[in-house]
């Protein structure tokens, strides 16, 4: 399907956050999403922790690095060519990693504030 001028201008703007590879996007009515499957996992996650830190929820730091490392494992057994991943478990391990960067730069935040 063609694009619109719309849809080009974010998808040249997505190119800035993410490598964009066709085969790891996912289609709807025959549109390319923006950002890969991963991506859009972490977008999600962040838009749903910002939505819980403004509603004061808080998780862990244990618990943020946790959730982060599930992302990070599920690239690095896809890049060391030990398992391709599929678009489904990108997407669901962005959620998590999403999530735990979140509470990780909120910490990291409120750290450095602490400072002044």
């Amino acid at each position: 399907m063609e694009e619109n001028s719309v849809l080009r201008a974010l998808r040249k703007c997505c190119r800035l956050i993410c490598h964009q590879k066709e085969d790891r996007c996912f289609r709807i009515r025959g549109y390319l999403f923006p950002v890969c499957a991963r991506c859009t996992g972490i977008l999600i996650s962040f838009l749903t922790a910002l939505l819980f830190l403004t509603l004061k929820i808080h998780i862990s730091l244990t618990a943020a690095l946790i959730l982060t490392s599930v992302m990070a494992a599920d690239w690095a057994v896809q890049f060391l060519k030990i398992k391709e991943s599929t678009n489904t478990r990108r997407f669901i391990t962005g959620l998590a990693g999403g999530f735990g960067l979140s509470y990780l730069y909120y910490y990291i935040i409120e750290y450095l504030i602490s400072l002044f």
